[in-house]
């Protein structure tokens, strides 16, 4: 217990590396690219076969496609097809860390079999949803506030929502926290987190800005060219576009999943606890 508590009270913030935070992910994604295809090719096959299968293909948002289609309306469906899009993006995120922290890649069944580390992954993915519900609360509260003439209760109440909607910006802070989901490995606490990310906000922040700036300009560039086509008659058209709005898809997914494990690796020393297998 002593020493529990000394290892807590000695640990430093680390500096990440700007370079590295910003576009290490993308190297790691080029890097091996090879893999990358074919695993993403497998996963957004199967994608794009059931969102067609569905009626809930990309093409579905334009009118004329609607038209001649089947396009499904149904709500129920859409939010179960979008669950099971995201399970399978876990599934995707656990794979692609085990191929970038063991440098290897083999297609066994084991790539397409979920297992905790998956819902690791949920839970952390709850999270943020929490911190996001949060931040959104307290957008509410101030859209309805009604001016109090004691100066004491607006102070605590504009203190109260401002911490709310900086919460997840704060949360930012934990995105290594995938890494570790990935790799089914034990979780570091909050504080170890806290202390180490220490000084790296407005750089973890600014990594995600920039991927998400990237994720939807190549989202953009793929809908302006597959929701513009107008040869709808011929299914491989069909099938080509949704699949490469689905390869987009699990590049970001890839992307996202190496930040999380770079910056795993620059805040932690794989030799300590942090680092072994959870059970």
């Amino acid at each position: 217990m002593e020493n529990s508590a000394t290892q807590n009270t000695n640990i430093e913030a680390v500096r990440l590396p700007m370079l590295a935070t910003l576009f290490g992910a993308y190297g790691v994604v080029i890097d091996k690219f090879k893999e990358f295809f074919i695993l993403g090719s497998i996963y957004a096959v199967i994608l794009a076969a059931v969102y067609i299968i569905c009626g809930m293909e990309a093409l579905c948002g334009n009118p004329l496609y609607r038209e001649g289609h089947f396009c499904s309306d149904s709500l129920a469906l859409f939010a179960v097809i979008h669950i099971v899009n995201f399970f399978v993006l876990c599934m995707f995120m656990r794979a692609w860390h085990q191929v970038i922290r063991t440098g290897n890649f083999k297609l066994t069944r084991d790539v397409f079999i979920p297992g905790r580390a998956e819902l690791k992954i949920i839970g952390v993915s709850m999270f943020y949803v929490l911190a996001f519900m949060i931040a959104l609360l307290a957008a509410y509260l101030l859209y309805v506030r009604v001016p109090n003439p004691n100066w004491k209760i607006e102070l605590a109440y504009f203190t109260a929502v401002a911490w709310g909607l900086l919460v997840p910006l704060a949360a930012l802070r934990f995105l290594c926290w995938y890494a570790f989901a990935a790799g089914n490995e034990k979780f570091p606490s909050l504080k170890i987190v806290w202390k180490k990310t220490s000084g790296n906000w407005f750089l973890i922040m600014s990594a995600m800005v920039l991927m998400s700036v990237i994720g939807l300009s190549l989202s953009m560039a793929i809908s302006r060219n597959y929701l513009a086509n107008d040869n709808f008659d011929r299914l491989y058209v069909v099938f080509v576009g949704e699949y490469l709005t689905q390869m987009v898809s699990l590049f970001m997914a890839a992307c996202f999943i190496s930040l999380c494990s770079l910056q795993k690796k620059f805040l932690f020393d794989e030799r300590t606890e942090n680092g072994k297998s959870g059970n």
